[in-house]
């Protein structure tokens, strides 16, 4: 009997401390969730309550990242809110026509800017600077990256110390190569690209840079440093030759600003922390504040669209939601597509390229490329009635490539047994546990050469490039600048956004209508979910972590290269 007795007693206790448990862990949950509610509420509902005082600055981080789409609002960040590229121009703007601000404060330090958008906020900045606005530029450190963006200044200050160092070169690039370290853990990488020159994932494949690639960034770099030159050389008023020869002679790299005084690439030196006691902190504005105070309140009942495609191109939900919205919406007379994307999925790529297509059977659609629209990102951008990009933009690289690891002599060093059961040919295509055959390799070959040849198609119906030329002279995976691109009629004009929105107002007879930035960001929904983990109680697996399984063997139009 006592042994029963001891037994229930355990029961109840067992069942007592599941129930405490579960009630602990709800309260937490509602806390949690009533926080978060709260916190939203807060962030939706509240008024800004700065002022824009006589003779105010307005301070502007190179360091504070710009992207293309409206990003999910986060409450709970103590973080400065990002914003988009387009409510800077939209800032700058203001500004310009504001009498109350007296100029504007750039800290062009850690620069997270691409350069399609150093480059148009850059003339938009000098523009101010003509019509009369202050414009100082402080530095603690030179690099050319962040030079570019500061030679549109006038006033150029840095620190007067020898540890405020310039490292300004022509430009380097370096990319590891993995093989034979894949090679000694038993790892083969399979890439299976269609075109010379399409490189991606070629690191892992190979021991060495192959020579198309080594040719396309070449290329591509050293055009782009010439273009660099040309520009601050025009916009500081120095020889070309001059600055060409204190780069490339290294009188730049591992120097200061002692020597950037004296060849007259810094206007002064002064530590920033007087600059600002100087204008006084009280007259001092964040462009996230002053933005919130003179952006457009009232949605307006004609307008331009503004749709953005940005990053890698792995799931078309939220872009063919915000096509669907537009399409609905019988207030849109136009829309620009600004797309920042190295590519992805060839057959999202191709989902997205037909929903812009059927968007313009309603309202004209002119696509402005940010950064890069390379790959997938171009095969969308060529749906688009007239395509615009900066000079410096990356696009083309018009080919296909897959990747099939293969694991099995890592399986067999590790001495890893694996039985397998399958039926019907090929049904073991994509098995990261045995080599790849000839065989196989040949039907995933065909299988790309297929998306190739439809992408050829795409792009030579829409650029109106005969197919053989396009293949022969401009795709295989080749990568072109913006003004590289127009020379090959891949894309239409030289431009930022402002230029590709002025040229759908004038072409079409639209009139300056306001411009409204597309989102259909659930932002409840969206917000609840990144902090899912706390309220469900979810453990984090592998799967959880990487769900880019869409981009696994499938057949990927990728450009993720980066230049300095």
């Amino acid at each position: 009997m006592k042994h029963i007795i001891h037994f229930l007693k355990k029961i109840v206790l067992f069942v007592l401390k599941e129930i405490s448990s579960f009630f602990i862990k709800l309260l937490l949950s509602l806390a949690l969730l009533a926080l978060v509610i709260g916190s939203l509420i807060s962030y939706i509902s509240k008024e800004n309550t700065s002022e824009i005082k006589q003779g105010s600055y307005v301070l502007l981080r190179a360091s504070s990242p710009l992207s293309e789409h409206i990003p999910i609002p986060d409450p709970l960040s103590l973080k400065e809110k990002h914003m988009t590229f387009f409510e800077v121009l939209y800032a700058l703007d203001s500004i310009r026509q504001d009498p109350r601000i007296k100029g504007v404060l750039l800290n062009a330090d850690f620069l997270s800017w691409n350069k399609a958008q150093v480059e148009e906020i850059g003339t938009k900045l000098q523009k101010l600077q003509e019509e009369g606005k202050d414009l100082i530029v402080t530095l603690q450190e030179a690099n050319r990256a962040n030079y570019f963006l500061a030679s549109y200044a006038q006033k150029i200050v840095m620190p007067p110390i020898h540890a405020a160092s310039s490292n300004i070169s022509p430009y380097h690039y370096e990319e590891l190569y993995w093989k034979s370290l894949l090679d000694r853990f038993g790892i083969t990488m399979n890439v299976i690209p269609i075109g010379d020159y399409k490189s991606y994932m070629e690191n892992y494949a190979h021991s060495h840079m192959s020579p198309e690639f080594r040719e396309n960034m070449k290329r591509l770099l050293e055009h782009a440093y010439q273009y660099s030159l040309n520009l601050i050389a025009e916009n500081r008023k120095i020889d070309k030759s001059d600055l060409e020869s204190w780069i490339e002679n290294g009188e730049l790299m591992g120097s200061s600003f002692h020597t950037l005084f004296e060849k007259g690439m810094v206007s002064k030196g002064e530590y920033p922390q007087r600059i600002l006691e100087k204008i006084g902190e009280e007259n001092i504005i964040s462009i996230q504040e002053y933005f919130s105070l003179v952006k457009m309140k009232n949605r307006p009942k004609q307008y331009l669209a503004l749709l953005t495609l940005e990053g890698t191109i792995e799931d078309e939900t939220l872009f063919l939601d915000e096509v669907e919205a537009i399409q609905r919406d019988n207030n849109v007379k136009g829309v620009i597509l600004r797309i920042n994307s190295p590519g992805g999925s060839a057959l999202v790529a191709d989902m997205m390229y037909h929903a812009v297509k059927k968007l313009r059977e309603k309202v004209p659609v002119y696509v402005s490329i940010s950064g890069t629209a390379a790959s997938g990102g171009y095969y969308v951008a060529v749906a688009g009635e007239k395509i615009f990009a900066s000079p410096l933009s990356i696009t083309g690289s018009i080919g296909v490539v897959s990747m099939i690891p293969n694991f099995s002599h890592l399986r067999e060093k590790a001495e890893v047994s694996v039985e397998s059961i399958s039926k019907g040919k090929y049904a073991d295509l994509y098995s990261y546990l045995k080599p790849l055959s000839e065989e196989n390799y040949n039907r995933i070959l065909q299988g790309n050469l297929g998306v190739y040849k439809d992408f050829l198609e795409v792009v030579s119906s829409n650029r109106k490039i005969e197919t053989n030329f396009l293949d022969q002279h401009l795709a295989q995976g080749r990568v072109w600048l913006g003004a590289e691109a127009k020379e090959h009629k891949l894309i239409d004009e030289l431009g930022g956004l402002e230029a590709t929105i002025y040229a759908l107002e004038q072409d079409k007879n639209l009139g300056a209508l306001p411009i409204l930035q597309v989102s259909k960001n659930d932002v409840f929904g969206q917000y609840l979910g990144k902090y899912r983990k706390f309220l469900t109680f979810l453990p984090m697996t592998l799967q959880n972590k990487i769900p880019k399984d869409r981009l696994w063997n499938k057949p990927i139009m990728y450009f993720p290269y980066e230049m300095e």
